[in-house]
């Protein structure tokens, strides 16, 4: 019988069987779930140029994932660019490379073909035990003959100096590790940087350790091309890839604050947050304000500032009858040579405000500057209303807003409000102690840092609330944009004919 194995050269059947579907790779990701902060897909197939990162629970999959997307580097997507170009990959002891990396997952799952692997140059530290240093991988079929890739197996203990001046094709760090060494390994990359070639992924359970990448997502200064992905060890047990008996068993023992770490990757640090259940997959997206409807009521909210630790901010806000809020805009501002009339002209300018007209409701603005309130009424002419600031009812009236109702949530937020966005990832109960590790103690208080936009979010929600109870929410509105009209409770076929009266939702 005529087949392609007895007809072809051997590198033409080697990418021949690669052009069918890649049919030897056994690993397929996950379909995401980002409202669950499951992104196994996403992390896989990400061509970020930077550190791809993912932080995920016991048994989410987070090491098989980062070891499929670098077989899948070497053999499928970068074409190695010299003879015996370096892929390291890097655990934290050589046992564990050793065990888990080599024998268990890229060996007995069968994440690198054997076909694949030039078997009789491989360095060897234990033969007998399936232990190498150095594992070399054919040529790419098609291309230059004396290029191939080497894996290279690397432990932690090893430190910074065993590390430095290599250059390399692309690294994998397996679970947390010292930062210096993500610092140092990524330099080796300079000659190439390939795109999606930089992984790291971790169970983030020591905060010192993740305490870099943590300050960097919590400030907004992660570099552009840098992306974090999680994975969710619960999404893992309903794919069958983990069993309900131990999952049950794991989390069962563990304390609640331990949880979103073991299971989502969460940061150890998180566990002070005021507002986790905020989800910026769920709680934003793009163009809010183009999906404002007729007859929607307008808020504004204020929380005075000045200069670079102290903020002027405004946020813009949109409710509509079925009690959704929708913040389409943000005004932040740390200039220190802005008077608080530049600022009042700015936020004039942003949007057009017509105090006559009746869905133009209230500027709400921080009560403890009563002098500040008059100057904007009397020489701005932006008519302030003192905000409700009851702290601890504020926040609660932003957490019921935060719940998902219907499927969908009470609050949408338009992603170009970047500070609004951070600080729902920072903002902290107060500590006692002096570090940096935010956790909430009996004072219940919130930590006054980086809280601008918070307070402006709250002061729009809680003192709205009267309001809504005054007969805001029976008003008829007419969509302008269909595509996605969040919260509004209407049924498919509403959303298609483009209209309905929402009042009787609220009856």
């Amino acid at each position: 019988m005529l087949t392609p194995e007895n007809l072809l050269p051997e590198d033409v059947i080697r990418k021949w069987k690669r052009d069918q579907d890649r049919m030897y790779f056994t690993f397929r990701p996950r379909i995401d779930q980002p409202e669950r902060h499951d992104q196994q897909a996403a992390f896989y197939n990400s061509d970020a140029t930077g550190v791809n990162f993912l932080l995920g629970g016991n048994g989410a999959g987070t090491t098989t994932t980062a070891l499929a997307k670098s077989v899948k580097l070497v053999l499928r997507d970068q074409p190695p660019p010299r003879p015996a170009t370096p892929f390291w990959i890097i655990a934290e002891g050589y046992n564990m490379a050793m065990d888990v990396c080599w024998n268990e997952k890229l060996c007995g799952r069968g994440l690198l073909p054997e076909e694949e692997v030039q078997w009789d140059k491989i360095d060897w530290y234990r033969s007998s035990q399936n232990w190498p240093f150095r594992v070399p991988l054919k040529p790419w079929p098609g291309h230059d003959p004396r290029n191939y890739w080497v894996l290279e197996f690397k432990s932690y203990s090893q430190g910074r100096a065993r590390m430095q001046a290599s250059s390399i094709g692309g690294f994998c760090f397996v679970e947390q590790c010292p930062w210096e060494l993500i610092t140092e390994v990524n330099r080796g990359c300079r000659d190439y940087n390939f795109p999606g070639s930089k992984m790291a992924e971790f169970t983030p359970i020591d905060p010192f350790l993740s305490q870099p990448l943590e300050k960097m997502m919590r400030e907004g200064t992660l570099p552009e091309t840098w992306k974090v992905f999680r994975c969710n060890t619960q999404c893992a047990m309903e794919q069958g890839h983990v069993s309900k008996e131990w999952f049950d068993e794991f989390f069962g023992m563990l304390p609640e604050e331990e949880r979103a770490v073991r299971m989502i990757g969460a940061f150890a640090s998180f566990d002070g947050l005021i507002y986790p259940s905020f989800n910026a997959a769920v709680h934003t997206q793009d163009g809010v304000g183009d999906l404002l409807v007729d007859g929607v009521h307008h808020f504004r909210a204020i929380d005075w500032g000045s200069g670079p630790d102290n903020a002027m901010v405004c946020l813009w806000g949109a409710l509509d009858s079925a009690g959704t809020w929708y913040i389409y805009d943000e005004y932040y501002s740390t200039d220190q040579k802005a008077t608080y009339l530049d600022h009042a002209a700015e936020i004039k300018d942003r949007h057009k405000w017509d105090s006559k007209n009746p869905f133009h409701r209230d500027t709400y603005a921080d009560p403890a500057a009563p002098g500040l309130m008059r100057l904007f009424t009397q020489k701005a002419g932006i008519v302030t209303t003192p905000a409700k600031n009851a702290v601890l009812e504020g926040i609660n009236c932003v957490k019921e807003h935060l719940m998902i109702s219907h499927g969908e949530p009470r609050i949408v937020i338009d992603k170009k409000c970047e500070n609004l966005i951070r600080e729902f990832q920072t903002y902290r109960w107060l500590t006692n102690r002096s570090n940096d590790q935010f956790t909430s103690d009996k004072a219940c208080r919130p930590l006054k840092k980086d809280d601008h936009t918070m307070d402006a979010l709250r002061y729009m929600l809680y003192s709205s609330q009267q309001s809504v109870r005054n007969g805001l929410s029976a008003d008829r509105i007419v969509p302008k944009n269909m595509k996605r009209f969040v919260g509004t409770g209407l049924t498919r076929g509403e959303k298609e004919q483009g209209w309905s009266d929402a009042a009787h939702l609220l009856d």
